[in-house]
């Protein structure tokens, strides 16, 4: 199936099967696709994908504007003024950032969850979710569901920084910039050279630092 929008603010819808899809979404044209049909629409200002069974896969493409990356256990979207690309009950969502001035933020499950950061990507997991944040300019990520919640840093090749205070931090290397707040543990690796620092002072969680930092 293949749908066109040429003008106006029209909204598709792309429902799945009881069989595992992937859901492939860009600014001009978006794609759900299965076990023997793949419907396609084109120019539609915003789509909207809906997965309920078997294990269903989003990727995500941004514009070459600025944009931003909303994503949640349940469901996540890219968006700027032009354009909205949304999906809901995916098992897996990963977005890719091309140009602009990208910004992503995450958001936590009521259940343990991982943050992982490293140059070229965020990703955060838990209980049945994973969404994966590639190459965008800075990240910020919110804990406030509950569970006990866990960063893992990974250094650049360049000089990094973390730093924080009460319960925000903050990853900086010369490539990008990571915020989070409410996790109950960080762990920051650094073997990737460089000059690591922290500035971290009066902390309500734990800091576990592996390799140089100083």
């Amino acid at each position: 199936m293949e749908a066109m929008s040429t003008s106006g603010k029209d909204l598709a819808t792309l429902r799945d099967t009881a069989g595992d899809e992937t859901y492939f979404a860009g600014p001009t044209q978006s794609r759900m696709v299965g076990s023997g049909f793949s419907n396609l629409v084109s120019g539609f200002f915003r789509v909207d994908a809906i997965a309920t069974d078997g294990y269903d896969f989003a990727l995500m493409n941004d514009s070459a504007g600025d944009d931003r990356f909303v994503a949640r256990p349940i469901s996540a979207y890219i968006r700027n003024d032009n354009f909205m690309i949304y999906g809901r009950g995916f098992d897996r969502v990963d977005a890719y950032a091309s140009g602009g001035n990208d910004v992503a933020q995450l958001f936590d499950s009521a259940g343990n969850d991982t943050l992982v950061v490293r140059n070229e990507f965020t990703k955060i997991s838990g209980m049945g979710y994973q969404i994966n944040a590639r190459n965008f300019e800075a990240t910020r990520t919110m804990s406030n569901l509950g569970g006990d919640d866990i960063v893992e840093f990974f250094d650049s090749s360049g000089n990094d920084t973390l730093g924080g205070q009460a319960n925000t931090d903050w990853f900086n290397t010369p490539a990008y910039h990571a915020y989070f707040t409410g996790f109950n543990t960080v762990k920051a690796r650094g073997f990737n050279g460089g000059i690591n620092r922290i500035k971290a002072t009066d902390v309500d969680y734990v800091i576990s630092t592996f390799g140089t930092w100083i």
